[in-house]
């Protein structure tokens, strides 16, 4: 079973729509929420396909957490388990000030 999240920002107030985390039941590939950078919004990355887009980062990438890094902007170009914790990169207000909730289990 895949976990489903919506990411939340502190700053912004912004509210993703429902990204997986994990498997399906009747699908096995593994999923986990990313950012796509052209379409400036968080979705689910299935983990098999990561290589064939290079403009969706996951957020396991270390580049979306705060202090990652000495550069705070938005990543330009493209690049485990799931980090459900706080300060991942916002998509709108572009802080490190997202968070991502659990909001139950999809199969």
């Amino acid at each position: 079973m895949a976990k489903i999240f919506i990411g939340k920002c502190a700053g912004c107030h912004y509210i993703s729509g429902k990204v997986y985390a994990g498997p399906l039941l009747f699908d096995s590939r593994d999923r986990i929420p990313a950012l796509d950078i052209e379409k400036n919004e968080i979705v689910t990355l299935i983990k098999a396909d990561q290589p064939g887009n290079p403009s969706i980062i996951p957020y396991t990438d270390e580049r979306l957490k705060k202090g990652a890094s000495k550069d705070t902007t938005a990543p330009k170009s493209g690049p485990s388990s799931h980090s459900a914790d706080d300060n991942n990169y916002c998509p709108k207000c572009c802080s490190f000030s997202l968070r991502f909730e659990f909001r139950g289990f999809a199969d």
